[in-house]
C-alpha cells in the first residue's frame, strides 16, 4: 500500500536530529545481527510472515496464552485495540503495523498486516483519535492509519516533528480536536501535537522524565497513558512510574509530579479503570501491577520465564468479554536471552486477570 503525505511536512528534519537517533537505529541492527546468528545456530524457520498460534477468549486463563507470534527476529514495540477486539500491534523490526483477531479459533492464522513503513527505521507509539482513525509514530513523523472501510486515503503522513530525537510512546488527550501527547525518550519529554492544525510544542518536562544511559542508550521517559485528569509515564532506565495531574483542554500540569512507583523495570505500560498499572517488564520477563498506594506484584513471568520474554507493552481488551483481558506483546527476548539462550520472535499473549 502506498504511503500518501496527507498533512503538511513543517521543515526538513535538521541533521543534527538525523545523527543523534544513530545510536538507537544501530542497537536495533546488532538485535536484527544477533537474531541471524542464532537462526543460523539452532536452524530455526525464517519466515518473514508471522505464524500465529491463536485461541479463542474461552481458553484465556491467569496463565498467559498465546494469541499470535511473529517471526524469529521480530520485536513487537506497541499495542492498540480497536472497538470491535482485534489487535494492532507497531513493530521495530520490521517497521510494520500488523492486526490480529485474538478470537478466532486455534492455529487459524488471524494476523495480516496492516502497512510496512518504507524510508522508517521503526514504528513505535500508536493511539486512537476516532473511531477507527488511530495515529502511529513512524520515525520522527506522526501518520494516520484510517481502518475504516470507505475511506481511501487508509495510510499517510500527518506531520513531521523536526526538533524531534526519539519519539515513542503515544496517548490522546482529546480526540475530539485530534491531540495527542507524544514522548520523545531522547530529550525526556512529552509532546503535544494537534494532528488537524499539524501544530505541536512541549508541554510536559520533568527531572523524572529526563534520559540516562543505565540500559545502554541514553534514554528516559519511554510510554504514556491518559487516565481521567492524569498523564501517566514510566522512566525505563531509572523503573520509575509517575503521573501528573494535566489540564485536558492543553495537556499541561496544574499539579506537582508524583512517583507513584520505583524499583520496576518497564518498557511500556497499561493503566487499567481504577488506575492500576500493569508494567511491561522488557528484560525482568515479568508483568508487574502497581496499584496507587505503590503496592507491587507480578501477574506474570518470571526472569527465567519465556511466557512473556523480554514484554514491551500492554492493552486491555475493549467487548463485553475481554474488558479483564490484559494483551501482553514481547520483543521476544531479543535484546537479552532468557537464560542466556533463548530468543523467540515477538509474540501477543492474553492474561486474564
Amino acid at each position: 500500500m502506498p504511503e500518501v503525505r496527507c498533512g503538511i511536512s513543517i521543515s526538513p528534519q535538521n541533521l543534527y536530529s538525523q545523527l543523534s537517533i544513530l545510536p538507537y537505529i544501530m542497537s536495533k541492527l546488532k538485535l536484527v545481527l544477533v537474531t541471524l546468528v542464532c537462526t543460523v545456530a539452532l536452524s530455526l524457520p525464517t519466515e518473514t510472515k508471522p505464524m500465529p498460534r491463536v485461541m479463542s477468549n474461552a481458553t484465556i486463563s491467569n496463565s498467559p496464552v498465546a494469541i499470535a507470534q511473529f517471526a524469529f527476529g521480530t520485536w513487537v514495540e506497541n499495542i492498540a485495540v480497536r472497538s470491535n477486539g482485534k489487535i494492532l500491534v507497531t513493530m521495530t523490526t520490521p517497521p510494520e503495523i500488523w492486526e490480529i483477531d485474538p478470537s478466532m479459533p486455534l492455529k487459524s492464522n488471524s494476523s495480516k498486516l496492516v502497512h510496512h513503513f518504507d524510508g522508517v527505521e521503526q514504528a513505535t507509539g500508536i493511539a486512537e483519535v476516532g473511531p477507527d482513525v488511530f495515529m502511529v509514530v513512524g520515525g520522527n513523523s506522526i501518520w494516520r492509519v484510517n481502518l475504516n472501510k470507505n475511506d481511501t486515503n487508509r495510510i499517510c503522513e500527518v506531520v513531521n516533528v523536526t526538533e524531534s530525537r526519539l519519539l515513542n510512546g503515544m496517548a490522546t488527550l482529546d480526540a475530539r480536536t485530534g491531540t495527542i501527547l507524544v514522548v520523545d525518550s531522547q530529550l525526556g519529554l512529552i509532546w503535544r501535537v494537534n494532528t488537524k492544525t499539524l501544530d505541536y510544542e512541549v508541554v510536559l518536562q520533568d527531572d523524572t522524565m529526563a534520559p540516562s544511559d543505565e540500559l545502554g542508550l541514553p534514554l528516559g521517559i519511554n510510554g504514556v497513558r491518559v487516565w481521567r485528569n492524569y498523564v501517566y509515564y514510566n522512566n525505563s532506565p531509572r523503573r520509575l512510574l509517575c503521573r501528573v495531574r494535566v489540564d485536558r483542554a492543553t495537556g499541561r500540569a496544574v499539579s506537582p509530579y508524583e512517583v507513584i512507583s520505583q524499583g520496576v523495570l518497564s518498557d511500556d505500560f497499561a493503566v487499567a479503570l481504577d488506575g492500576t498499572a500493569y508494567l511491561a517488564g522488557l528484560t525482568d520477563n515479568v508483568v508487574t501491577q502497581v496499584r496507587l498506594n505503590s503496592v507491587q506484584e507480578v501477574v506474570a513471568g518470571n526472569l527465567n520465564s519465556t511466557d512473556v520474554a523480554g514484554a514491551t507493552s500492554a492493552a486491555f481488551g475493549r467487548t463485553t468479554g475481554s474488558r479483564d483481558v490484559l494483551y501482553v506483546i514481547t520483543s521476544g527476548g531479543s535484546s537479552a536471552p532468557v537464560n542466556g539462550s533463548f530468543v523467540e520472535g515477538g509474540k501477543v499473549m492474553a492474561i486474564k486477570l
